[in-house]
């Protein structure tokens, strides 16, 4: 560890030696856009009656974030977990990603299977914003947001010429390029395209990382050597290398104030190895699957087009459809030498929808939203190349409409989504429909001093996904996953510099849907999940700045039938803490960033609390920007080096680094 924490000084010297004896360039402001917002707003009152936060363009560059998941990695309440996959997801105030409504400009996006997608996969150099809402989110976003919803704002073109190249190059053979060039006219029509890089040949375990043994379950004939066994011995992780080089593009038309319309195309294709737990893994040779395997192609591809109209002064139209698509390739291999192959499974997903809104104001009756929404979604799947396809179908149809209501210092949000969920088929057999209301109502009162207060009370449905209702060749018809959410939360600005917020949560879980020791999905599972919210966020003086943040999660399995109480990769308690510190002379921003994580049960079965988690990491970022365009930035992870697990008994990386230089023109 001595030898890491001497590179780190070495580099953090290095950066301070090229980033003195210069000027400080002006923070550039970030265009948004703002289509991709589902709620309008200038009109809405639904982000006072939610827990919320919001992450700039600004703070995903000054913590060196590399993609969507390391931008939401500090957000209050939400837990970044590797999966047992090798992916990267979020837990949010408890609730797996699963059960997280992740957008991108207000559409969804997902994987039809099993629902979650690779946060990684999402690029941080096309992102203007993220959203995050806990609790009672919008109803105009639709269903499967039982826990939240992760908006992802991009950026939009603007008039003129103007981009920016970076690069970025760390440990573990760790290597990552973008490129964004923007050309706007002075009719409207703008171009905002990006190419983003990124490379690596390993991760690192921590050095105080001790291997142990892991129990391998074979269906079939194994390899013959003893079990359980240790997969991976420490230093580099084995099977850990990724590339990926992801491609976007945004064309807009905005001829006058009153009318904007958008057409954005991506591609992010990626192929990477899947590390090895030392906790689960299983070599199943009747499904022709094992945990030991790569991705040999993980592709996004989609395309989405919308647009606004204002017809007068208090009546606006918006529409947007889209087109996304999904296809992966995964080898499995019979043990963790990845010599012997067994299949190579492979999976194509295909969504499309359209939504169309319009946003009135009714003067005294508010400001009212209505949708209507649907959404289309496909799977197809095959064990092997030569095996026949399996397919899946569904539909999902919704009607929303929302009113925001004010009188004197109190403001009033009333919402009503209904969805019905249409599983045409399952695994190439007839499936089922089924309909759902989903309220939501909160109030927000605003003392003249500034002090506000809310509550809310609002119920969100997830419908099952493809995998939760196949499984052996047969179709399960299944209830809906509900959520009754009560929120209660006050915030204030003391003296323009210090922001507080305070919040309650209270989430009450039925019908989860799980699989019992024969693979069987049932409604069976309950639970309950509430918590407080603390968060601080202070200019103490010109130069200097501090967060302070505390969460409280209490996640229970309340099902009869449980094999734990306890639900998995959720922290008892969180404290996060920063400093942002202005160097004189050189106008350097420093800024150290500390988490500690206690109670985190990683493998739910341990009902007796034997592997709860106790962490403590510190993270330092150095950022330099010259007036010139220039920027050099310096990040350190995971600083002494500690190790634990980071999800799903995946164990964490160890001591990381990177340099990045970019030049904005």
């Amino acid at each position: 560890m001595n030898r890491k924490i001497l590179f780190a000084v070495s580099v953090f010297s290095l950066s301070l030696f090229l980033m003195a004896s210069h000027t400080m360039a002006q923070e550039k402001t970030d265009n948004l856009f703002t289509l991709g917002e589902i709620v309008v707003e200038d009109t809405s009152g639904v982000q006072d009656i939610a827990i919320s936060n919001t992450i700039t363009a600004q703070e995903i560059e000054s913590m060196g974030a590399a993609n969507a998941a390391e931008a939401l990695q500090y957000v209050p309440g939400v837990n970044v977990v590797r999966t047992a996959k090798g992916e990267l997801n979020i837990n949010i105030q408890g609730f797996e990603q699963k059960n997280i409504l992740v957008l991108i400009d207000g559409v969804p996006y997902y994987e039809t299977k099993n629902g979650p997608l690779d946060l990684q996969q999402i690029p941080a150099s096309i992102i203007g914003k993220i959203e995050v809402t806990k609790g009672a989110s919008s109803v105009l976003y639709g269903p499967n947001a039982l826990g939240g919803v992760v908006n992802i704002i991009t950026r939009k073109g603007i008039k003129g010429i103007a981009g920016s190249v970076s690069a970025e190059g760390g440990l573990g053979g760790y290597h990552r390029g973008t490129a964004t060039l923007n050309y706007g006219a002075e009719n409207g029509f703008s171009i905002l395209g990006t190419v983003d890089y990124r490379k690596r040949d390993t991760l690192n375990f921590s050095d105080d990382y001790e291997p142990r043994k892991t129990d391998i379950r074979y269906k079939g004939p194994s390899d013959g050597r003893p079990i359980p066994r240790v997969v991976d011995a420490g230093d580099k992780k084995n099977n850990s290398d990724l590339e990926s080089l992801n491609l976007w593009t945004r064309l807009g038309f905005a001829p006058t104030e009153k009318l904007e319309m958008y057409a954005s195309l991506y591609r992010f294709d990626m192929e990477r190895g899947r590390p090895f737990s030392d906790v689960h893994n299983m070599v199943n040779f009747p499904k022709k699957y094992s945990s030991f395997g790569r991705y040999d192609e993980y592709v996004d591809t989609g395309a989405d087009v919308g647009g606004k109209i204002s017809l007068n002064d208090w009546w606006d139209l918006r529409a947007m459809a889209f087109y996304h698509s999904h296809q992966d390739e995964y080898t499995s291999y019979v043990s963790e030498n990845l010599a012997q192959k067994i299949s190579t499974c492979t999976w194509d997903d295909d969504s499309y929808g359209f939504s169309l809104f319009s946003d009135t104001n009714l003067n005294r009756f508010g400001e009212l939203s209505v949708s209507a929404q649907y959404r289309e979604d496909k799977h197809t799947q095959k064990p092997d190349v030569n095996d026949p396809w399996e397919d899946s179908e569904s539909s999902t149809l919704t009607f929303a409409a929302e009113d925001t209501l004010s009188f004197g210092q109190f403001t009033t949000v009333l919402g009503l989504a209904y969805h019905n969920f249409d599983a045409k088929k399952i695994a190439g057999l007839d499936g089922y429909t089924n309909g759902e209301l989903d309220p939501m109502a909160g109030v927000t009162w605003t003392a003249k001093n500034g002090v506000q207060i809310f509550g809310s009370i609002a119920q969100k449905t997830r419908f099952p996904t493809f995998g939760d209702m196949e499984e052996k060749g047969k179709m399960y018809i299944l209830d809906p996953e509900k959520n009754i959410n009560y929120s209660l939360g006050t915030k204030y600005c003391f003296f323009d510099k210090a922001h507080v917020a305070l919040s309650g949560f209270y989430n009450d879980i039925t019908d989860r849907i799980e699989k019992d020791t024969n693979k069987v999905p049932w409604n069976i599972d309950e639970a309950q999940i509430y918590g407080i919210e603390l968060e601080t966020n202070t200019d103490i003086t010109d130069r200097i700045s501090m967060g302070l943040n505390y969460v409280y999660t209490h996640a229970r399995n309340e099902s009869a039938d449980r094999d734990s109480d306890y639900l998995a990769d959720v922290p008892e308690d969180t404290f996060f803490a920063s400093l942002g510190y202005m160097i004189p002379k050189i106008e350097t921003r420093f800024i150290v960033r500390g988490t500690y994580k206690g109670g985190v049960i990683y493998n739910a079965d341990a009902a007796d609390g034997d592997e709860k988690e106790y962490i403590a990491v510190v993270d330092l970022s150095l950022i330099k920007k010259w007036d010139s365009g220039l920027s050099l930035g310096g990040h350190i992870y995971n600083l002494f080096d500690q190790d634990y697990y980071d999800g799903k008994g995946m164990a964490c990386n160890g001591f990381d680094c990177k340099m990045v230089v970019q030049y904005d023109f």
